[in-house]
């Protein structure tokens, strides 16, 4: 088990237990996606409570912020109230890692997890779409390339806002 602990971090009026919400924030402000930040907690039961770090109102969707080497073996419980949680009929994207084109989120109802990516309609609405990777000898697509076929010029700006963002020294991340 990690002794790393996160840093809590204050951008923009909230105060973020991690640098990796963060920047996960600026992402969403960046992009134009509305959040609200631990909006409420949820009981369940015999495995306790549960408080999803972001709702996004427009997409209708919690979700949940890991760090990209989060390993589900040390924290069996919090992945079984992850589950429990989508199965409540609430929809919840589980995201491994800083904001980025490749970043793995995987959208769970309940039933099962898909990989997704944000993506922009040609009439400008943002939404999570699912990925699905080709498979097969003849396909000559990266993964990278098959993430960023759902990006555009918006999300990728948003994407880099929230990679360069700094919060060392007072500073106050993003624009």
């Amino acid at each position: 088990m990690s002794d790393i602990k996160p840093i809590e971090t204050h951008w923009n009026g909230y105060r973020f237990r991690s640098r990796l919400e963060a920047r996960w924030a600026v992402f969403f402000d960046a992009a134009g996606i509305a959040f609200e930040y631990e909006p409420e907690g949820f009981e369940l039961g015999a495995l306790g409570r549960y408080l999803p770090d972001f709702f996004l109102p427009e997409i209708g969707t919690y979700f949940e912020v890991k760090h990209e080497n989060f390993d589900p073996s040390e924290s069996p419980n919090e992945v079984l109230r992850i589950i429990a949680f989508s199965k409540s009929e609430k929809q919840i994207v589980v995201c491994f890692g800083s904001p980025w084109h490749t970043t793995t989120l995987l959208l769970t109802d309940g039933a099962r997890a898909r990989v997704c990516a944000f993506s922009e309609s040609i009439s400008g609405q943002l939404s999570l779409s699912l990925v699905t990777l080709p498979r097969g000898d003849n396909i000559l697509i990266t993964e990278e390339a098959a993430y960023k076929a759902f990006s555009s010029p918006r999300l990728t700006q948003a994407y880099e806002e929230a990679r360069g963002a700094r919060f060392e020294f007072g500073e106050k991340g993003g624009r």
